[in-house]
């Protein structure tokens, strides 16, 4: 069980980096080129830049907190949303009094990301050996495969939870 858990790393972290790569060239078409039609000013197009930047590190952590979930350690990622949680309001908190403004709550979003990637990567190797990512596309495109309809399916559930707010 242990040996299959850890073959997915890799092909996880594939998977989360391909639709990073996705997500930010859509954002930078969007506040890019596409930013004069959409209005998009040049504080607007660095907190997206930021946030998208933001979401690396958060992809590694969400794959590790699985990683530690999958070893049965479910304490340990609640423990780190916890702090991360914490962290986030305390900074957040200071960017908007220095004055900041959303830019700053976006290069809050990147410190909490990379203290939350670290602080689980760090607790994942005391209690799990983290295993070295190894790239098998085979998996990686079956993990797609199976994980599309789920994918779909959760983009329309938030698309009609928009609607049903709007109510």
């Amino acid at each position: 069980r242990r040996v299959l858990f850890r073959s997915y790393f890799g092909p996880s972290l594939l998977l989360r980096s391909g639709l990073w790569t996705v997500a930010a060239a859509i954002a930078w078409t969007v506040v890019g080129p596409l930013g004069a039609r959409f209005d998009v000013s040049s504080d607007l197009a660095l907190a997206v830049g930021l946030l998208a930047f933001g979401l690396l590190p958060s992809s590694y952590a969400a794959t590790v907190s699985a990683l530690l979930q999958a070893s049965e350690r479910f304490d340990i990622p609640a423990g780190v949303t916890l702090v991360s949680a914490l962290l986030k309001v305390v900074l957040g908190l200071g960017a908007l009094l220095a004055g900041w403004g959303f830019v700053g709550l976006a290069g809050v979003s990147i410190a909490t990301n990379a203290v939350t990637a670290l602080l689980l990567t760090v607790a994942a190797m005391r209690v799990i050996p983290l295993p070295r990512p190894k790239v098998d596309r085979t998996l990686a495109r079956a993990m797609l495969v199976a994980a599309y309809p789920l994918l779909i399916s959760q983009a329309l559930n938030a698309r009609s939870e928009e609607h049903t707010s709007e109510l």
